[in-house]
């Protein structure tokens, strides 16, 4: 028996490993301790995710890639080649982290690779300067996090892809980089888009191109023709400037099919820090990823006319809000016992000897003895005027775990009412006629129950009604409303079982 249940055990923990996906880490960058640091502390934090195992495979990847010409040559290496050797080493996932510098100061990101479809599922970066070992931890675990967070979720199927290509050139050399990661993270998460940095890819193309090769010259034709091939619907080119020592950055989304410009964004500043780099960054991708400029025309279209059609639905409201508190007003100044009776409720002359008004809290509380069997209840709620208590009020008795719903004229009761108590742990609700009291259950098919049902537009029978009502924590004005509203309809109470 002993060994069954070692082997059932061990059967349980080697399908919960195998059903664990794989992850391959790939970090990138000039500086071999930081590498190795990130590189450890994504694959640690991933693997604490208990979804995911992952092995750090910098060195193989490098292995493989260095038997590549282009990667020889020009260093560079899109995500289908990273996609290609995760199925060569058996992941379904590839972290790829960079390092980069920029203003004596680092900078991390990173993208998450589905090697299946070679697509980049999630991107994640850190959100400001790095100068310490200790911020390199907390970047790696904070970048983990962010790319495991959303895996697995369906994407919706009207998502457009989008190639980031950031120029190359003097200006840009420290900044590119964050550049690109931000653009590709913010058209990420945009939720309209997904985003691919294609950089180095497609300078290995247009480095081919005679024209490119004369005059390092490439024009909106030739990124639309490059987005064709990479199978992408749009082209977000960034261009970074030096001016009277500022940072001019510009970028504009090209629709590969027509090879028009869709939409553009510039940002421009001092930037002598990563900070003001992630700002004006930031900036960029937030305007480029709401759209294109006739999307963003028709969304503001449709809002408007949305935002009309709620005004109206809101005028409309509160039309009938006023209406019906006008009604109320005047059913409240006109209703007397004479009418009430005439609808079918009755006052059996049970009446308050009393009343003492004092304060508790917020709450107006009345001390009202009445004719009972017994004495001293505290009433909430109702108005009180010349030593008379009016209105619909919660009575809770002093003496026993009682409490009582009623509405009082000119100190007299109304009859029927609701009382709630406790009794072996439940709560019990019953409806007082006068000559006699009976329980209103979820099953009940006497008509009383079912006419306070309407009275107070609730269903009394309910376990969160009586909640309310024992504790008393329904609100009387709401209740007091659908009274009223009742008492102006014109209906009339009928089905009385004793009176």
């Amino acid at each position: 028996m002993k060994k069954l249940l070692i082997i059932l055990l061990s059967t349980l923990s080697l399908t919960a490993v195998a059903q664990q996906k794989k992850v391959a880490v790939y970090v990138t960058g000039d500086d071999a301790g930081i590498n190795k640091v990130l590189g450890s502390k994504l694959v640690s934090a991933i693997a604490r995710s208990n979804e995911f195992s992952a092995i750090e495979r910098t060195e193989s990847f490098l292995a493989e890639l260095s038997k590549e010409q282009n990667y020889q040559r020009t260093g560079a290496v899109d995500d289908s080649e990273l996609s290609r050797l995760g199925k060569q080493f058996g992941v379904q996932y590839i972290c790829v982290a960079s390092v980069s510098d920029a203003f004596n100061e680092k900078y991390l990101s990173a993208r998450l690779i589905d090697v299946e479809t070679a697509q980049v599922e999630r991107t994640a970066s850190s959100s400001g300067a790095i100068q310490s070992l200790e911020g390199i931890v907390n970047a790696a675990n904070s970048i983990s996090n962010d790319l495991l967070s959303s895996l697995g979720k369906e994407r919706q199927s009207n998502i457009k892809k989008v190639a980031v290509y950031v120029v190359k050139s003097d200006a840009a050399k420290n900044i590119g980089r964050v550049l690109g990661d931000k653009l590709v993270a913010g058209f990420t998460s945009s939720g309209r888009y997904m985003a691919i940095e294609r950089t180095n890819s497609f300078l290995s193309q247009i480095s081919k191109e005679q024209n490119y090769q004369h005059s390092g010259a490439v024009d909106d034709n030739d990124l639309s023709r490059l987005g064709k091939q990479f199978g992408v619907q749009y082209v977000c080119v960034a261009d970074v400037s030096d001016v009277f020592n500022e940072k001019y950055i510009s970028a504009r989304l090209i629709d590969v099919e027509t090879a028009e410009v869709v939409n553009t964004h510039d940002a421009g500043g001092e930037m002598n820090d990563m900070s003001s780099c992630l700002r004006m960054a930031n900036e960029i991708a937030a305007n480029l990823s709401k759209g294109t400029f006739a999307e963003q025309a028709e969304e503001a279209r449709i809002k408007a006319k949305d935002d009309a059609r709620r005004r109206r639905e809101e005028e409309i409201i509160s039309r009938e809000k006023a209406e019906k508190e006008r009604k109320r007003t005047l059913v409240r100044k006109s209703i007397s016992k004479y009418y009430l009776e005439s609808i079918g409720f009755y006052f059996p002359r049970t009446t308050i000897k009393k009343s003492t008004i004092h304060k508790e809290g917020h709450i107006i509380v009345l001390k009202c003895p009445l004719y009972f069997d017994f004495d001293g209840y505290d009433c909430y709620g109702g108005k009180y005027t010349n030593g008379l208590v009016n209105g619909l009020v919660y009575l809770k008795s002093n003496y026993t775990d009682h409490v009582k719903l009623m509405y009082i004229i000119n100190n007299e009761i109304m009859y029927p009412y609701l009382e709630c108590w406790i009794y072996q742990g439940k709560y019990h609700l019953s409806l007082n006629e006068g000559r006699c009291s009976y329980g209103c259950f979820s099953d009940t098919n006497r008509p009383m129950c079912r006419n306070f049902s309407e009275i107070y537009n609730i269903e009394i029978t309910t376990d969160q009604f009586k909640d309310g009502l024992f504790n008393m924590t329904i609100p009387l004005k709401d209740l007091e409303n659908a009274f009223l509203d009742f008492i102006g309809s014109g209906k009339h109470l009928e089905g009385y079982d004793c009176r």
